[in-house]
């Protein structure tokens, strides 16, 4: 049914006077359980998502909806082509269909029900033994999973296929309330049911997280500063939407336009968004829009060269790629966001002496995107001639600073979907 669909969808479109078009849909499920604070979570969602672009008089146009019947099939071929005659951008280059496509893996996800209630049973079970394990309280303790299939055809007669899922777990947890001032995150991702979390959260140095968060002294980052691989991917997050085109487009974000093509980070420095990436907890080879992934450089040397885009986006802005226009839960609205972020190795040798380690930042911790000052508070400690000091670092650092003095200093690591190296920074 879906290729006779989209079949439909691309005739109307080339009938209405369309060089080119190419439609897809994606289908998939999610689902989110385990216990959190006194609440027992046990959710699933279905979602359809259908996507239009075609390109008319060399203006790009583009539609999207959740029904798969004549009548949208119709609407949404009118939708685009009227979405292209309104738009006073040339499109260039002067081409929107994906020109190959990938071996089909796999049949369309379907809406059976999962099996939450062996889940839940699970991840609680999980929980008790970490708490017991580590000596901590467990405040929440969450699996998320989600799996979806794409389905695209194009005016060049090309059909494609493609299906794929991913699962986490995430958690908080102190280890005394009564002496730590800050909770911990945990994360795990790509465990599936009857997964090990003692072991996993034992190789990840979970203790040593814990411990850090029994710090009672507060003082300024400053100095020498290395952020651990979970520091640094919870930093490159934050800075993900700065990279987001609508929002250097309309001057949301600390980077400019006129910052394209020009020295912004030290040159030790380049930031990757791979949705293909090898290794990655969640390969995305197409995003909501039917857009052929494609790795590319936001930053390359210290110099910013790209942006993240979806195809109306990168129409209007000037710059940029497209394949960045991804489904959001719990809403499944299409937004653009990053794929797979990595910082790649240096190459350079690793600074020995650090002052402060920071372990992980808090969950309060924040970017203001239009100004690029990063607050909040860190975990981590600091070092002296004989010992290390569990502390907590007041952050209210410029991203300018921060680019500028970034040296990622160890073989990258998968971090959810970040993969990065330590970094090292001297803070002033």
């Amino acid at each position: 049914m879906e290729d006779r669909f989209l079949e439909d969808i691309v005739s109307n479109c080339l009938r209405m006077g369309c060089s080119e078009a190419e439609a897809s849909v994606r289908t998939g499920v999610s689902a989110r359980v385990g216990p959190e604070q006194t609440i027992r979570i046990k959710e699933q969602v279905s979602h359809t998502h259908l996507s239009v672009r075609v390109l008319r008089d060399g203006k790009l146009g583009s539609a999207s909806g959740s029904a798969l019947n004549s009548t949208s099939a119709e609407v949404l071929s009118e939708m685009a082509v009227r979405s292209a005659l309104s738009n006073p951008v040339l499109h260039y280059p002067p081409q929107i269909c994906t020109d190959n496509a990938l071996p089909e893996k796999g049949n369309s996800i379907t809406k059976e029900a999962l099996p939450l209630d062996t889940w839940i049973d699970w991840i609680e079970n999980e929980a008790l033994l970490i708490g017991q394990t580590f000596d901590c309280q467990l405040h929440s303790l969450l699996f998320g999973y989600e799996a979806w299939g794409v389905t695209f055809f194009n005016s060049k007669g090309i059909i494609g296929r493609y299906q794929a899922d991913r699962s986490m777990v995430t958690g908080l947890t102190q280890p005394d309330p009564r002496y730590s001032r800050q909770p911990t995150f945990l994360m795990c991702h790509g465990v599936m049911p009857g997964t090990n979390l003692v072991n996993i959260l034992a190789e990840d140095h979970f203790t040593a997280r814990l411990w850090c968060s029994t710090a009672r002294s507060v003082e300024n980052l400053k100095g020498r500063v290395r952020f651990s691989p979970i520091a640094a991917a919870q930093l490159l997050s934050l800075m993900a939407q700065a990279f987001n085109g609508q929002n250097i487009l309309h001057r949301r974000s600390f980077l400019r336009q006129e910052q394209f093509n020009k020295q912004v980070g030290n040159p030790a420095l380049s930031i990757v968004d791979d949705p293909v990436a090898p290794g990655s907890a969640a390969q995305i080879p197409f995003d909501a829009e039917g857009v052929l992934a494609k790795r590319k450089y936001l930053i390359k040397k210290g110099v910013f060269v790209n942006a993240l885009c979806d195809t109306s986006t990168w129409a209007v802005i000037g710059f940029g790629s497209p394949g960045n226009a991804h489904l959001v839960p719990p809403n499944f609205e299409t937004r653009i966001t990053p794929s797979n972020l990595m910082i790649e190795p240096s190459g350079q040798d690793a600074e020995e002496d650090y002052a402060h380690y920071v372990e992980y930042l808090g969950g309060q911790s924040l970017i203001d995107m239009g100004t690029g000052i990063l607050s909040g508070v860190a975990t981590g400690y600091s070092v002296t001639a004989s010992k290390k000091i569990p502390m907590m670092f007041r952050l209210g650092l410029d991203v300018d600073a921060i680019f500028a003095g970034m040296k990622p200093t160890s073989t990258p690591e998968w971090v959810g979907s970040v993969c990065v190296p330590a970094l090292d920074f001297i803070i002033k």
